[in-house]
């Protein structure tokens, strides 16, 4: 466990973190319940999708990942290289993200955190959707 100490005048206080439950976001996220298609154009372990268009929801989004509601899992610590359409306007951006979770929820669908990561050697919109999601 994690102990924090914070300052304040006249006041200290301690919080006990467990590390199971620390917030490890590193952007501001926004609820954003929008639809959106997931074109699956390189996957390290999900074999099956590749080449597939999975259709959506986004539950929340930040410059630095997204959380999404799809039909299929995918698998934790993957890969995916995937261009994501923003409804309304149609704003396209090709983007690679790691899978950080995927958790199967009682309706049926998978609620699944990406994070979004910079290529280097693959020309990408990351920096383009870091500056549009900057709220």
């Amino acid at each position: 466990q994690k102990y924090y100490f914070v300052f304040l005048p006249g006041i200290i206080l301690m919080l006990n973190i467990n590390p199971k439950y620390e917030e490890r976001r590193v952007h501001e996220h926004m609820e954003y319940s929008e639809d959106v298609e997931l074109k699956i154009v390189f996957t390290s372990d999900n074999p099956h999708l590749l080449g597939n268009t999975l259709k959506g929801n986004t539950v929340d989004i930040s410059a630095s990942g997204l959380r999404l509601s799809l039909q299929s899992p995918l698998k934790v610590n993957s890969t995916i290289d995937l261009t994501v359409i923003l409804q309304p306007d149609c704003l396209e951006y090709f983007l690679s993200a790691k899978v950080r979770w995927c958790k199967q929820m009682e309706d049926g669908c998978y609620q699944v955190g990406v994070a979004l990561q910079d290529l280097f050697d693959t020309p990408t919109d990351y920096k383009a959707w870091q500056v549009a999601l900057k709220f």
